[in-house]
């Protein structure tokens, strides 16, 4: 139970003074009044004495998000989700044996299972989901674009003490798109994404089609994404 807490509930509602969060088996069951709010005798009470209880926020567009430092960060700041959206998969390459998208790819075509084979990237999530000083972070992995289209191979990120370059994932055919998807889904991803402008007003780069996008679509909304 937690008690005498100034409560913001996310509603653009004034803050709350003097308000209790009754928890039970980690969820929520009550909020209220102090006053109102009992405690039974079994009860562990926190006096959080006028400090701040509200939920949890999140951030939906992030970069740099793999790294410990960073998720933990994120937490002592009430940020308790973030969603990474375009970074890679398998760097440093010696944490599989597994040098990139392509042989990734060919290695489960061959027949090796998805399990034995998670990209680093989403086994590191995984290992953090477990950690509640971290924040949850929700992955896309490398963004999906078109052949000669964004990022290219400008995408460099630090992968905590490693820096990486990895391509976006390009597509051609509509087949080959879906195909894509399907096996970033089968991998972990939590969201997909997709390049669709051209960045700092340049033409140089490729965009996916139409059909490429409604192929892409229909493949995430069809694993629940």
């Amino acid at each position: 139970m937690i008690q005498n807490a100034t409560g913001i509930d996310g509603t653009a509602a004034e803050p709350n003074s003097e308000r209790a969060v009754a928890i039970v088996a980690d969820r929520i069951v009550e909020v209220g009044p102090t006053a109102t709010v009992f405690a039974y005798p079994d009860d562990e009470v926190l006096d959080v004495e006028g400090r701040v209880v509200m939920p949890g926020v999140i951030n939906a567009h992030v970069h740099f998000a793999y790294s410990t430092e960073n998720l933990e960060a994120w937490a002592r700041a009430g940020v308790t989700t973030i969603r990474e959206v375009g970074a890679p998969l398998f760097a440093p390459p010696e944490w599989t044996g597994i040098s990139g998208w392509d042989d990734w790819v060919a290695a489960i075509l061959a027949g090796a299972e998805v399990e034995d084979l998670l990209p680093p990237a989403f086994v590191w999530r995984d290992e953090e989901a477990e950690r509640p000083e971290s924040a949850r972070a929700l992955l896309s992995g490398p963004c999906v674009t078109a052949t000669g289209g964004y990022p290219g191979g400008s995408l460099s990120l630090h992968v905590n003490t490693e820096t990486v370059v990895e391509d976006g994932l390009e597509v051609t055919p509509v087949e080959d798109a879906r195909r894509t998807v399907e096996v970033l889904l089968d991998a972990g991803a939590d969201v997909i994404k997709i390049c669709l402008a051209n960045p700092w007003g340049t033409t140089e780069w490729g965009l996916l089609s139409q059909d490429q996008v409604a192929a892409i679509v229909e493949v995430a909304h069809a694993a629940g994404v």
